[in-house]
């Protein structure tokens, strides 16, 4: 949780992103302690990941969107989540994951290179990554909470790791149409 804290203003809207694998209890815990540092309490929404692309909220409404900041941090990181995820941050917002990943790919996880390529792929640029070690508590629980995966990781539980990603969105959009290139500053 101090990696999405100490990342956010008190004065700015956010968005938090939960799934499915998180409880009812874990989003309470959560948004309580966001709300705790927050100047305004009516300055954070909580959506679910998978409803995103369904709800139509304002093009560039929040300065930080928090992916990963409720427990177990087992998310599906689509291409799709992510392009939505920058048509709602402001320009120069952040984005602020924690998502745990594996070394190796691992059926229903994936890997560093792969969270990376997909941050690039939806138009985020130089995301700052820290890798963080996982308790072996927190690595069960993870295998716990995502169903698809318990069978394959069981034995190659050491793998797991969090991935802590800090990243802004640039203040342009690029648009290409066949030969043509047309830079839009916003």
């Amino acid at each position: 949780m101090d990696f999405f804290l100490s990342r956010l203003t008190t004065d700015t809207p956010c968005l938090l992103l939960w799934s499915n694998s998180s409880s009812s209890q874990q989003q309470v815990e959560t948004v309580t302690k966001i709300r705790e540092h927050l100047q305004y309490t009516e300055l954070l929404l909580l959506e679910h990941t998978d409803r995103l692309t369904l709800v139509q909220h304002t093009k560039s409404s929040y300065h930080t969107v928090m992916i990963g900041a409720v427990p177990p941090h087992v998310t599906d990181i689509s291409f799709d989540l992510l392009a939505e995820v920058t048509c709602v941050l402001e320009p120069s917002g952040q984005l602020l994951l924690q998502q745990v990943v594996t070394e190796k790919p691992v059926s229903g996880l994936m890997t560093q290179e792969k969270l990376l390529s997909q941050l690039k792929l939806a138009g985020f640029i130089d995301p700052v990554c820290s890798v963080r070690e996982m308790e072996m508590d927190e690595k069960i629980r993870a295998v716990e909470s995502a169903a698809t995966i318990r069978i394959e990781i069981r034995d190659k539980i050491d793998l797991l790791h969090y991935v802590q990603v800090s990243i802004t969105r640039c203040k342009y959009v690029l648009i290409s149409h066949n030969v043509f290139a047309l830079l839009l500053l916003l």
